[in-house]
């Protein structure tokens, strides 16, 4: 009995001092993942923090500066690789009044980047000024910090006595300022003389023309014997051989046979009447043409336009083929006469 209490004992001994120790494990199991995820947010924000001691932003220019003279105001920034600076070309710089922003210089050296902005400005008025510090933002990972110039203090000195503060005197009535624009001028003179030149061209074009034409030599006359047997040929195809169409056909083939026959000898055989074209053919050569011929057709003709006397249709049909073959015979024979005579004989 003694023995069994005693190791009762013994075994609630070994149980107190077990429950904490095999507790203690347990805890810090539980505990070690919350201080792992610490510990990591810890580093991304030290990873993310920018070095501040490595970003800076300086501002240079002169302590004193003329009224009115330009001068040049630069902020260099030194940062780490992999930032980006953002500075505005026209920032705010007043007092000052700024006339141009220089282009943007870039120098790398190790891992430093230096980034020069300069911009050339006056001050426009005596005294001591102050540009209050000039934000430079720039980028990281996650957000746009900034960063900061300090103050530029300066004074103004100008050549003005004891004068000690000058304003701008304001504007008067403006006036107009004209100002020469010598492409433009350039451009209108020689569209002018171009104009100028091409209505002189055209006039004289034109004069030309009419001058070359009225000193153009006349065209060759049409041969009598051609143009007489063209009419014939119209008058054929007008007026189809009918007892209606009598008088025009003879009209017509009576003044082409006078009106031929007057070209080839010499005489106004259209405005003659028969009487006076028979004088006209007296001694004539005719080739194989009599005068007979010529006055049986002419007093025909006279006949049916003043006679009232209607031949039958073959007796019209042969008024414009008597003329035809009388024309033809007249112009053999004077043919033969113009043909040079041949010697080779």
């Amino acid at each position: 009995m003694a023995l069994s209490i005693r190791n009762m004992a013994v075994i609630a001994l070994l149980s107190m001092l077990a429950g904490p120790v095999s507790a203690r494990p347990v805890t810090r199991d539980a505990q070690a993942p919350a201080k792992a995820k610490k510990t990591q947010k810890k580093q991304e924000k030290t990873r993310k923090r920018p070095e501040k001691s490595k970003l800076k932003a300086v501002l240079k220019a002169p302590d004193s500066v003329m009224l009115g003279t330009p001068f040049t105001l630069t902020i260099r920034v030194t940062h780490p690789k992999g930032y980006k600076v953002f500075l505005d070309r026209h920032p705010n710089l007043s007092p000052l009044i700024l006339l141009r922003a220089k282009p943007r210089k870039k120098s790398v050296q190790g891992n430093t980047v230096t980034e020069t902005f300069s911009y050339v400005c006056f001050a426009p008025r005596l005294g001591d000024m102050e540009v209050k510090n000039i934000e430079v933002p720039y980028t990281t990972d996650q957000d746009v910090p900034l960063i900061k110039t300090l103050d530029y203090k300066f004074s103004v000195r100008g050549e003005l006595g004891n004068v000690t503060e000058v304003h701008l005197k304001p504007l008067g009535k403006l006036h107009p300022v004209w100002v020469q624009n010598r492409p433009l001028k350039t451009g209108l003179i020689v569209g002018a003389a171009a104009l100028l030149a091409a209505i002189l061209g055209a006039l004289a074009f034109a004069y030309y023309r009419r001058w070359r034409e009225a000193h153009r030599p006349p065209p060759p006359p049409v041969p009598a014997h051609i143009t007489a047997l063209k009419r014939l040929k119209r008058l054929e195809e007008k007026y189809p051989p009918q007892p209606e169409n009598a008088k025009v056909i003879a009209f017509e083939t009576s003044e082409i046979l006078r009106w031929y026959l007057g070209r080839m000898l010499g005489f106004a055989g259209a405005e003659m009447t028969t009487w006076e074209v028979m004088q006209n053919l007296q001694g004539k050569d005719l080739g194989r043409v009599t005068p007979v011929q010529v006055e049986e057709f002419l007093g025909f003709t006279d006949m049916v336009k003043f006679a009232d006397f209607t031949p039958g249709p073959a007796e019209i049909a042969q008024m414009p083929r008597s003329v035809r073959e009388m024309i033809q015979k007249v112009q053999q024979r004077y043919d033969e006469i113009s043909r040079p005579a041949d010697t080779t004989a």
